[in-house]
């Protein structure tokens, strides 16, 4: 008899947390506001302060000349200071992990960009590619430098560190275009 009080009060435990494991939590409701980039002039005109509110994590870093052009209008900014006689504007968005330049003429024509920004997501063909030629070694910094003419990307390339135990490896990768990334510089 006392074996039968002991399963029961057993199965009552079990049953009880059964029960309560299987309790639905109802979240509150979350929203999700886009705000685009909003930009203001310093009092001396001579640089444009710009706050990047992405739309998701990593949207900036993913295309930052597409972020620009989608999301800042240098023809507002171009009338804002249309009682000035520029030649040119120098835009920068700034990230934690880098920055982009933009230079436009007076007429908001991007004439060249350049971005450099550190320890970013490296592409996934280049992780594959570098994991196949150095088994064994770990990426722990990385150094992407891009530059180009008008709004696109002409010159782009990695510097990047690898460690293995005590030894350290350097490469510059070098990207060509519709090549992919090459090797340049292995020290």
């Amino acid at each position: 008899m006392k074996t039968l009080i002991f399963y029961s009060l057993m199965v009552c435990f079990i049953a009880a947390g059964t029960v309560n494991a299987q309790e639905i939590t109802e979240l509150e409701e979350t929203k999700v506001v886009y705000k685009p980039v909003k930009h203001a002039l310093s009092p001396d005109l001579n640089a444009v302060s710009i706050s990047i509110e992405e739309e998701y994590a990593g949207e900036f870093l993913e295309d930052p000349l597409a972020f620009l052009r989608e999301n800042f209008d240098i023809q507002d900014l171009i009338d804002q200071t249309a009682d000035k006689d520029y030649d040119t504007y120098t835009v920068v968005l700034n990230h934690s992990k880098g920055f982009l330049r933009a230079n436009f003429d007076d007429e908001g024509k991007m004439i060249k960009n350049d971005q450099v920004f550190r320890n970013i997501l490296i592409p996934r063909d280049l992780i594959i590619a570098l994991y196949k030629q150095h088994k064994g070694w770990e990426i722990v910094k990385n150094k992407y430098v891009a530059s180009g003419n008008g709004d696109r990307v002409d010159n782009a390339f990695y510097k990047i560190k690898l460690t293995n135990g005590n030894e350290t490896r350097r490469l510059k990768l070098e990207m060509k275009p519709n090549e992919g990334f090459a090797l340049v510089q292995k020290n």
